[in-house]
């Protein structure tokens, strides 16, 4: 009896402990949009500077084609993601598994996805065969299905947020749900609305319609982390 007591106790320590790491990201989050209050100065820093590379370009109009495609195929969206450190069999299996892979994640199952088909993936290579999790290649999956309540997400943008110790499945929770609060409250969708309405104005052709608030703020800390990891040194 006093077994479950003790297991929900390590629960409610658990969920405390996920709690602060949510409230840190949404804490960095908004002071870095309180710092830079100037809509248009972000969308020409983050949208009309960076789609000015060919290769950022393709790729927006590749992720929007293949936005909820359950014909995707993962040798293209492993290329275009450039994903590395992947073998052609764990990406024939990716593709055996289609509909129970989007069926997990129309479900929200993602654990059980996960633990099923990116933890300890055994892939070949020249060495032989090494074990790895996959979590950068599921969240971008996970996104690609259901856009509106997940976030990819890249190691440079797991070091910003300060998440580098946790595990990939744990960090991509945790800035998913800061995301999801701080689009909670009314003047923060009010300020992704004026930078939509401005994306809408200097790039008329990017398709903004199939554009999630949780995509927006994706590439803004994506572009804000891929800038600050340019910027330190690597010894």
């Amino acid at each position: 009896h006093a077994h479950a007591g003790h297991t929900r106790n390590m629960n409610k320590e658990g969920n405390k402990y996920i709690e602060a790491l949510i409230n840190s990201v949404v804490d960095k989050v908004s002071c870095y949009f309180e710092r830079n209050k100037d809509d248009i100065f972000l969308v020409n820093e983050h949208f009309v500077n960076r789609l000015q590379n060919k290769k950022f370009r393709d790729f927006q109009e590749y992720y929007i084609k293949n936005l909820n495609n359950s014909n995707l195929n993962f040798r293209e969206f492993r290329h275009k993601y450039s994903l590395q450190g992947i073998d052609k069999f764990f990406l024939q299996k990716l593709e055996d598994n289609k509909n129970e892979i989007i069926q997990f994640i129309k479900s929200d199952n993602l654990s059980d996805l996960y633990y099923r088909y990116f933890e300890n993936v055994k892939i070949k290579n020249k060495e032989g065969v090494s074990v790895k999790n996959l979590g950068s290649f599921f969240t971008k999956l996970v996104h690609t299905f259901n856009s509106t309540n997940y976030t990819p997400l890249d190691i440079p943008m797991r070091n910003y947020f300060g998440l580098n110790k946790e595990s990939y499945f744990i960090s991509f929770i945790i800035v998913s749900d800061a995301y999801m609060r701080w689009l909670e409250k009314e003047s923060n969708i009010k300020r992704i609305k004026l930078i939509k309405y401005h994306i809408c104005n200097e790039l008329p052709k990017f398709n903004i319609d199939k554009i999630t608030d949780m995509k927006i703020l994706n590439i803004i800390f994506w572009s804000v982390a891929d800038s600050k990891k340019k910027k330190t040194i690597n010894y």
